[in-house]
């Protein structure tokens, strides 16, 4: 498993580079490098964003469970 930081581009099946072959390929640009990537992978899993629910607040009160600024 393989987390990268940065801003996906593009997920595509087109290979420029033998290792490439059969792989989807995940373009993006690395933020923490400051340049564009190529990862080849052998899956894709997109993640949409998450909000937390209306009663977030009284849950953590009742674990003691300090929140961060997200929720």
């Amino acid at each position: 498993i393989t987390f990268l930081r940065g801003r996906p581009a593009e997920i595509t099946d087109q290979a420029t580079k033998p290792e490439e072959q059969g792989k989807l390929i995940v373009v993006s640009e690395d933020t923490l490098l400051g340049r564009p990537i190529r990862v080849p992978v052998d899956m894709v899993i997109l993640c949409t964003a998450m909000e937390s629910r209306q009663d977030t607040i009284d849950v953590s009160r009742i674990f003691g469970v300090n929140q961060g600024a997200d929720g």
